[in-house]
């Protein structure tokens, strides 16, 4: 029994140093603490692009190129003849009216021509020649002359060169004669000169004329030339006073005739 008691009494002040006698409240045992982490990373960065790229270059190529030569996709150029007869007309060995006006004879291709007309002359009737009578005995009159024209047709030009034909001067005498284009609105002349009495043989062949036409240069469209002579003197014989005008070749003249090239797209 007393055993007993001693080992009860020896539990009991075990219990009662174990529970604070002299005890450290933050001793080493485990008071259950539980450690949390309220910490919360919340990550609200929100990357949007907004970035939006719109190309807005329009390339718009606006360079019309007109080709208006042969349809090949290469502009190559206009189509150019050799030196031709451009224009002629054939006068013949029968009177030859000149109240009305005379047709050309014989065009190029893509060429056309007005006919031989007189203005403020007056009208002849001479065999194988176009004729005026009463050209001015003084200075040139802008006025008087015998007319005629050349055309190129749409999508063509023409390469003026030559005019060649033969002036008519049915009685001797003196004049001067001139050329003139509309190139230049009839102000200057293509070609000129001076007839003498004795000169040629003016009552069968006449007198040759040849005129550069070089400096009218290469034009589309419509070209009118006008001759004219002034400073006329002769006699006067059957009424024939100062008659001049163009011989053909079916009295020994040149028909009038217009040479150069045609260039043609």
């Amino acid at each position: 029994m007393n055993f007993k008691f001693t080992f009860l009494i020896s539990v009991l002040l075990l219990l009662v140093l174990a529970s604070g006698c002299g005890g450290d409240s933050s001793s080493e045992l485990d008071s259950g603490t539980t450690d949390t982490d309220t910490d919360a990373d919340t990550d609200t960065d929100a990357d949007t692009d907004t970035d939006t790229d719109t190309d807005t270059d329009t390339d718009t190529d606006t360079d019309t190129d007109t080709d208006t030569g042969p349809d090949s996709g290469v502009d190559s150029g206009p189509t150019i003849t050799a030196s031709i007869e451009v224009a002629r007309w054939v006068l013949p060995a029968t009177g030859v009216d000149s109240s009305t006006p005379f047709p050309v004879t014989d065009t190029a291709v893509n060429v056309t021509a007005g006919a031989l007309t007189l203005s403020n002359l007056t009208p002849s009737n001479f065999v194988g020649s176009f004729v005026g009578n009463l050209w001015p005995s003084g200075a040139l009159d802008t006025t008087m002359y015998i007319e005629f024209s050349v055309t190129a047709q749409p999508g063509s030009q023409i390469e003026y060169e030559q005019f060649d034909s033969t002036l008519y001067n049915n009685y001797p005498g003196d004049c001067s004669w001139e050329l003139r284009s509309s190139a230049d609105g009839f102000s200057s002349a293509l070609g000129s000169g001076i007839v003498t009495e004795g000169t040629g043989t003016p009552l069968i062949s006449g007198v040759p004329l040849s005129v550069d036409l070089s400096s009218v240069g290469t034009l589309p469209g419509t070209v009118t030339y006008r001759f004219y002579t002034y400073n006329n003197s002769s006699s006067t014989i059957n009424g024939y006073e100062t008659s001049r005008g163009l011989r053909g070749d079916s009295w020994g003249g040149q028909d009038p005739l217009v040479t150069g090239k045609v260039l043609t797209w």
